[in-house]
């Protein structure tokens, strides 16, 4: 598919008639994170709704906590690692 070019960003996305539509501006997507490991309780958790429910494959636990945290430290699209975890990752 070819790509859409608006302001310097490459976009997939074309309207109705294969055309770029430079209509609506995208801004990049930043995403921090938290890295940290050990051990998680890992499976499926169900969530009700009013009108339905449905379910995710999850991974929670201290150490998840711990890495959302890290990952509310990082800033300007970097990665965090716990402190134990730098000697692993060079």
């Amino acid at each position: 598919m070819p790509q859409c070019r608006v302001d310097g960003h490459s976009y997939l996305l074309q309207d109705a008639e294969g055309k770029c539509g430079a209509t609506r501006k995208f801004e990049p997507t930043i995403v921090n994170m938290g890295i940290n490991s050990g051990k998680v309780f890992l499976g499926a958790t169900k969530f009700e709704g009013m009108s339905a429910s449905r379910w995710t494959f999850t991974a929670s636990g201290l150490t998840t906590v711990l890495a959302a945290r890290i990952a509310g430290l990082a800033t300007e699209g970097r990665s965090s690692l716990a402190g134990d975890r730098k000697s692993i990752a060079g």
